[in-house]
Parts: C-alpha cells; structure tokens; sequence
C-alpha cells in the first residue's frame, strides 16, 4: 500500500517484466489491481518494429488485448511483440504486453487495430511486484 511506496497507476508486474495492469486504488496497507483484460485499462504501447508503432492497449472480452489508434500507414505485422511506450510516467517503457495475433484495417480509416494475445494466464499468477519511484 502506500506505506511502502505504491501509488494509483503504478505498474504491476510478473517477474519476468510482463505488464499484468496497474494499481487501481493504493490504500495504507493493501492495493487494488486494475488488470489488463479489463476493458476499463488504458496503456501506451508501441510494436516492436522498425518505426516503433504507437497506440493504446486495453483489454478486449477478458481473454484477448486490443490495441487501438495505430496510424494507418504503420507495417504492424502478426507475431510482432507489443511493449508499453513512454507515455505514462508511472509506467516504465519497453515492459512486455502481448503478441499480435490479428491486424484489422479498412481503406480510409485513419487508424488500424490489432488484437494481441496475452504473454501469460493471468488466471495462474499468484505473486506480482509493483513498479515504485523512489
């Protein structure tokens, strides 16, 4: 909680650097997670390609991610890694989101999504760390 240094929007983390979501609600001595299968979260993201693809991920029917308002003319291609991007101070950037399972598109539109595939079962996960400043 707050004692320890935590704060709303903090990251939270699985051990080997997998974005799992954010602290929703930091209280003296416990926490609330924000994870990133709800449709309520919101990351800055980027694709792990040549131009560095920005976007927002958040969470699309609880098994999948959805990462939205990528510019059109950005080469996003399936199997691509999807990191958080440097936008939200409280959330450091290049931490692992998921994979791009699916690019959609439509001539015209200003923006493309792509649905990710998570990098782990959130189900399974019992013990997570959280992103603090210092």
């Amino acid at each position: 909680g707050t004692e320890r240094g935590v704060r709303e929007g903090q990251a939270v983390i699985f051990r080997n650097g997998i974005l799992v979501g954010t602290v929703e609600k930091a209280e003296s001595r416990r926490s609330t997670v924000l994870l990133m299968t709800s449709t309520r979260i919101r990351v800055g993201a980027e694709v792990e390609n040549n131009s560095r693809s920005q976007g927002i991920v958040s969470g699309e029917h609880s098994l999948t991610f959805l990462m939205k308002f990528i510019p059109q003319g950005e080469t996003i291609e399936k199997g691509q890694t999807v990191v958080t991007s440097a936008v939200d101070e409280r959330i450091p950037a290049n931490l692992l989101i998921g994979h791009i399972s699916e690019v959609r598109f439509r001539p015209g539109d200003l923006f493309q999504e792509a649905t990710l595939q998570p990098l782990l079962d959130i189900k399974r996960v019992r013990f997570v760390m959280i992103i603090t400043s210092r």
